[in-house]
């Protein structure tokens, strides 16, 4: 089982299962997608104008802010892994200095709600709408490092996140460029997940869509 892998068979098994979550990821943006496309297809639209006849490049895609914000917003609402694992491997006292305190034995494993914490009102009000502004320069200081990591943190953090964000978001920038999104008769309202495997959030079955393409001048 994946959490009680420990050294080197983690360190192999992450390195192999990281990238593989960006299609079940796609998925789950494009029904987030839908309600920006706009103002993500003008910040694209900027940019390749911008970029001339050069390729995209990574640091182009680091500077395109609007994208950043739709892509982390889209990472809350819907996190690879709902959960994080940790194992103990000394005494650790827990003291928030308001009353809260507690012991983590040496040997304990501990289970980190990373889904409670995207879907807590407390740090992220209203939290079941889509809002790309949460991650906007004048918000995203008031959000705490430790209610929004849906790549875990430390140092068993996910060790694909740059290249898995890079690749999510360069496939947005192609196909937003490329073509219109819009819902189809039979895209639902609600993301069917797969409740089969609770420790990985993924999509259950075909997200329909439809593609038109963009008249180009």
């Amino acid at each position: 089982m994946l959490p009680v892998l420990h050294g080197a068979r983690w360190r192999n098994m992450r390195n192999i299962l990281s990238p593989a979550f960006t299609g079940s990821k796609m998925k789950q943006m494009f029904q987030l997608a839908l309600g920006c496309c706009d103002n993500l297809y003008e910040e694209i639209l900027q940019t390749q104008t911008e970029l001339g006849t050069e390729k995209l490049n990574f640091d182009t895609i680091q500077n395109m802010k609007y994208m950043e914000m739709v892509t982390l917003e889209s990472m809350r609402l819907h996190t690879s892994f709902s959960n994080a694992y940790r194992h103990c491997v000394k005494d650790y006292t827990v003291d928030d200095g308001n009353g809260l305190k507690f012991n983590i034995h040496q040997g304990s494993n501990v289970w980190i709600p990373i889904l409670g914490l995207h879907m807590d009102p407390k740090y992220f009000p209203d939290p079941k709408r889509f809002i790309p502004e949460r991650f906007n320069a004048e918000n995203r200081p008031n959000i705490h490092p430790a209610t929004y990591i849906p790549f875990g943190a430390g140092p068993r953090n996910c060790v694909a996140r740059r290249f898995g964000l890079m690749k999510i978001k360069a496939l947005l920038y192609h196909l937003l460029l490329n073509f219109s999104i819009t819902a189809s008769p039979n895209t639902p309202k609600v993301l069917p997940m797969n409740k089969a495997f609770a420790f990985l959030d993924t999509v259950d079955g075909d997200f329909p869509v439809t593609f038109k393409k963009r008249q180009t001048n």
